[in-house]
């Protein structure tokens, strides 16, 4: 019998093995693309700024309450992408969870979907007013920003993954990078308002859940829900970490900044600045897309679509003349609110739906026991 292998079957077996490597690969870069697209809406202008961050979290023994906000991040995503995945994306999960009253929570996402767009068009002001000194009233550079997002937008949630899955590398490589090199201080370990410190971190974390929820719930159409929300909850809670060490140790004047982290960057050198700048520019771009897209998606089916959305574009730069402390200061608590109520709401649906599948299994498995 001849014991040379089958050519026929070693090349059949060959392909067998690339194609499962091809599978894998694209697995692992749809889950990175999916979890970059999450952290991308959330390190925005107030995160790499750290101007919302020394606003929702303590600035002595801090720790604690990002380690927590990780956690809740974890399971606040792992539940959109559920909940995406079972009711087959965000309008399905409005329909399942609020029914007839569904347009009406779809038009209260579309206003905090707006806002944030202000909030990323004033970041922009206010990163090239500090770093290049361009008046924040001549919004000329946050204009065509959002005119470069309109168009990309046209492209759907596949655009928004590609641009992130470049621009999010950048932001958290040079977080890593900038706060290991800076020198070490002292952790302050002194206790502050305990039930404060909690419930702004709740807020903080409702926030930015459920302003992401349109865009994760979509995600969950395809994307794992436990790896995804894992890498990105991971992500964003050990660079809200580093970010916060690095404003505290710098003192009280740079938590006072407009953007603190911007302000220490730089004391370390103009260059550093500038750099800091695009970088914090990629990070609101990121944001701009996944609050944006809803409301472009929102208007799809609209006869004047294009007029539409021109509309809200200029209404977001207007909006965005109140300035980015205005809106994190005002704003952002009250959005948070909204993110615990529509997390709780979600969280009983998805339980019950599935108490109500599991419930005729369980009497079909107890009828045949008998």
């Amino acid at each position: 019998m001849s014991t040379i292998p089958d050519k026929k079957a070693q090349s059949s077996a060959t392909c067998g093995i690339h194609y499962c490597m091809g599978k894998r690969s694209s697995y692992i870069f749809g889950w990175l693309q999916a979890a970059f697209i999450i952290i991308g809406s959330v390190v925005g202008a107030g995160f790499i700024s750290g101007g919302e961050l020394v606003r929702f979290f303590p600035t002595s023994n801090y720790l604690p309450y990002v380690y927590a906000a990780g956690v809740l991040f974890f399971a606040y995503f792992a539940l959109l992408l559920a909940c995406g995945k079972k009711y087959g994306g965000f309008d399905g999960v409005l329909s399942a969870l609020f029914q007839k009253f569904a347009p009406a929570v779809h038009a209260v996402f579309g206003l905090c979907c707006f806002v944030i767009c202000a909030t990323m068009l004033a970041g922009i002001d206010s990163v090239f007013f500090e770093a290049f000194g361009i008046p924040k009233s001549v919004p000329v550079l946050s204009a065509a920003v959002l005119a470069a997002v309109f168009f990309i937008c046209r492209k759907g949630i596949g655009g928004i993954g590609k641009v992130n899955f470049v621009l999010v590398p950048v932001i958290l490589v040079f977080v890593v990078a900038f706060a290991f090199t800076e020198k070490g201080g002292e952790y302050d370990f002194t206790m502050a308002d305990n039930s404060r410190g909690l419930l702004y971190t709740l807020l903080y974390v409702g926030m930015n859940a459920f302003l992401a929820a349109p865009v994760v719930c979509d995600l969950g159409k395809s994307a794992p829900p436990l790896p995804v929300s894992l890498t990105a909850s991971f992500c964003i809670a050990f660079c809200a970490a580093l970010i916060l060490g690095v404003i505290c140790r710098e003192g009280a004047n740079a938590l006072g900044a407009d953007m603190p982290l911007l302000y220490v960057v730089g004391k370390r050198g103009a260059v550093l600045g500038k750099v800091f700048s695009l970088v914090s520019l990629c990070g609101i771009v990121t944001t701009l897309f996944s609050s944006y897209y809803p409301l472009h998606a929102a208007t799809e089916h609209q006869k004047k679509r294009e007029l539409l959305r021109v509309f809200l574009c200029l209404g977001a730069i207007l909006l965005a003349r109140v300035g980015l402390k205005g809106i994190i200061e005002t704003i952002y608590p009250a959005l948070g609110a909204f993110g615990l109520v529509f997390g709780v709401f979600l969280a009983v649906r998805l339980f019950k739906d599935r108490e109500r599948l599991a419930s005729p299994r369980r009497a079909k498995r107890n009828g045949h026991a008998r």
